[in-house]
Order: structure tokens, then C-alpha cells, then sequence
């Protein structure tokens, strides 16, 4: 295996780092990618985003394969999960891509700008109450994880998943994991809320400092493991 010279993360903003301090020197220095990176002497780069979704952590992902060719096998990937109903849309009005987690989005005011509210509250509606199922979006979920697993091999690279943030179903499905998938189990546990949990009074906020370095510092100890 070659030396990994560049750690590459993505996910939602338990991935990358948000709310864990109140200085953003803080998250760039101690969020759990960051440690990993200088236990490995390799150079971090989050792609992770504040309501991404894990479509949006594979397109990242991929993307970043597409710009960077000559890094691949110098790099590992890392890919927290967080909740299944979130969406990664091509907003074609403004020309960029928007986070889409139902009507609490917080980037619903750059759609209403183009479209107006009842029309999104319909398609809303529509969309999670008739073409929105947990168990199947999980198992689609598994289908593109498994493809883009065997697509980073394939260019000598190796990617690891973890639930970051994730949903009753996405635990539950744990229970009988998906061998074709490189799973992490932060501190042995079957997500980090769980890990962090398992040494102190923990209510689902967005890690701290303490738990970023700690969660850090396992994956470094799985991934001497399985190198």
C-alpha cells in the first residue's frame, strides 16, 4: 500500500467540524479529520458541508477523483453518513447545487427566490409522502456506496464508511452489515453519537473538540488496523 499523503473526507457538519468551538482555527486544527491527517502525516481536505447529504459526500468524493488523478493512490477516503431524507438537487434556477431536507432547509429562501412557497410545499409534500420510503432509501444508499467502494479500489486507493450522523434504520441495518462495505465502528460502537455516548451525557448536538480529537484518534488506530 502506498503512503497516504492526503486524507479526504466528506459529509455533513458532523464531518466537518461545525459547532465544535467558537473559533474556526479550532475546526480547521482539531475536527476528527484533521487528526487522523497528522497522526498519518498527510494533508486534510474536508469536503463536508453543514446539511449535506450522502449523495452530496459521493458526489464530492467523486469529483474530487475527476480533478486530482495523479493523487488517488496516495489518498484515503472517508465518508460519515448522516440522515436519509436528505437530498443533493440541482437547482437549475440559479445554477448550483442546494442541500434539501424538507421544509426546515436552510437554504429554502435561495428556492423561493424562483419558485413560490405553496408550489414547494406541494412537491414537498408529494415527494416524502408518496415517493419517500427509509428502508429503501437505505438500501440504495448501501448500492452507491458499494459502487463507489469498488471504483476507488479499482484506481488503488480504499475508502472507509462510518455513521456520522445517522437515523434509527441506518443503526438498525448494522445488525447485518453489508460485508462488501469497509465499515468503521467509531469506538466499537455502531455510530459516533454512540461512541461519544459510551464516556459521557450526550444529547445528538454537533460533536465538541474533545469528541472530534477522540474519534480522530480511533480511526487512526482502525486504519493501522486494516492497512
Amino acid at each position: 500500500m502506498n503512503k497516504i499523503k492526503y486524507v479526504v473526507t466528506s459529509g455533513c457538519s458532523f464531518s466537518e467540524g461545525a459547532c465544535m468551538s467558537n473559533y474556526k482555527s479550532d475546526t480547521l486544527k482539531y475536527r476528527f479529520s484533521k487528526i487522523l491527517a497528522d497522526g498519518l502525516s498527510a494533508q486534510d481536505i474536508n469536503l463536508a458541508k453543514s446539511g449535506g447529504s450522502n449523495d452530496r459526500a459521493f458526489r464530492k468524493i467523486y469529483e474530487w477523483i475527476q480533478e486530482n488523478p495523479k493523487k488517488i493512490k496516495y489518498t484515503l477516503f472517508l465518508i460519515g453518513f448522516t440522515q436519509l431524507h436528505r437530498k443533493d438537487l440541482y437547482f437549475d434556477c440559479e445554477k448550483k447545487w442546494i442541500n434539501y431536507s424538507g421544509l426546515g432547509t436552510y437554504e429554502l429562501n435561495d428556492i423561493y427566490k424562483n419558485v413560490d412557497k405553496k408550489m414547494v410545499k406541494v412537491w414537498n409534500d408529494v415527494e416524502y409522502g408518496y415517493f419517500y420510503n427509509d428502508d429503501i432509501e437505505k438500501e440504495k444508499l448501501f448500492m452507491k456506496a458499494d459502487l463507489l467502494q469498488t471504483y476507488v479500489k479499482s484506481l488503488n486507493s480504499n475508502i472507509i464508511y462510518f455513521y456520522a450522523y445517522p437515523s434509527k434504520k441506518m443503526i438498525k441495518a448494522l445488525n447485518n452489515p453489508d460485508e462488501r462495505l469497509n465499515w468503521y465502528r467509531p469506538g466499537g460502537y455502531d455510530s459516533w453519537p454512540s461512541f461519544i455516548s459510551s464516556y459521557k451525557k450526550y444529547t445528538l448536538d454537533h460533536p465538541n473538540k474533545e469528541d472530534h480529537i477522540k474519534l480522530g484518534k480511533d480511526l487512526k488506530k482502525y486504519y493501522e488496523s486494516i492497512k
